[in-house]
Formats: C-alpha cells, sequence, structure tokens
C-alpha cells in the first residue's frame, strides 16, 4: 500500500494567526485566538504536549498524554501509516467533568488530510476543528497519564 503526501511542509511552523471552528462551548473564540498567538513558531502538524501545555496554564485544566483515534466519514480508523505516531500518542487539556480541551487536534487533522493511500485522504470528510467540550463520534480520546504543573 503505498502512501502518498499530497504536500512536504510537515516542518511547518504555526504564527499564531490561525482561525479553527471551535466544536463545544468550553472556549469562546476570543480566548481561542488568544492562546493560539502563543503557539506561534510552534509545529503546525505537531507539538501536541507543548500545545496543552499552554492551555493548561491559560484555562487552569490538567495536561493528559494519552491516545487519540481520529475516524474519516467511513468510520475507518485514521490513524495507520506514517500518520500514526507510536502508540497514537496525544496530549490535550481536560477540565473537571471530563471537558477536553484539544488545540493540538487541527493539526491532526490537517496532517491526516495531507496523507492519502488509495482509498483518498486518511481523514477526508474532516475539517481541523479546536474541541472545547465533549468528543464527536469520530474522535476518541483515551487518557494514559494526567500531568499537573510543568514538564
Amino acid at each position: 500500500m503505498e502512501i502518498i503526501t499530497l504536500h512536504n511542509d510537515f516542518d511547518a511552523l504555526m504564527t499564531g494567526e490561525e482561525t479553527y471552528p471551535i466544536i463545544g462551548d468550553q472556549v469562546s473564540e476570543e480566548i481561542a485566538n488568544q492562546i493560539i498567538q502563543k503557539f506561534s513558531g510552534l509545529p503546525l502538524y505537531a507539538g501536541c504536549l507543548e500545545k496543552a501545555q499552554i492551555v493548561s496554564r491559560a484555562l487552569n485544566g490538567v495536561t493528559v498524554i494519552g491516545a487519540l483515534s481520529l475516524y474519516n466519514k467511513r468510520r475507518d480508523a485514521a490513524y495507520k501509516y506514517l500518520f500514526n505516531p507510536p502508540y497514537e500518542f496525544h496530549a490535550w487539556t481536560e477540565k473537571p467533568g471530563g471537558v477536553i480541551i484539544d488545540f493540538g487536534l487541527p493539526g491532526t487533522v490537517l496532517r491526516g488530510l495531507a496523507l492519502k493511500d488509495e482509498q483518498g485522504a486518511f481523514l477526508e470528510g474532516r475539517d481541523p476543528v479546536i474541541l472545547a467540550g465533549r468528543p464527536e463520534i469520530w474522535m476518541v480520546y483515551k487518557p494514559k497519564q494526567y500531568i499537573l504543573g510543568e514538564i
């Protein structure tokens, strides 16, 4: 099975001016923009741990390290091949009540859209979004470790 990369800028850095739709009501667009400004210079497609730490400090949350599975519209697991970091590693912020705030999700989705095989883009039919509430059915978060404070 051949994997095709639709572009080769996987080392692209964030400008801090990116904007993404927000799923959930736990972060306003204004707060999201303020947080994203702090991401200037971080990797666009990676850096979920650094992003989660920035968000945790800004919103008084807890950084969570675990696994993230994303599914495309056909319900195929989209974390696979070169798109799958070891053990589906991902980091996000969690607030009381199981609320997930994930500013690393847009880069993960963008990377999945940029890689394809003979069936199409890995995350065909999905859009880069910030999660600020309960995950949708196509996002499966599996926490492994909670981190209070700095790493």
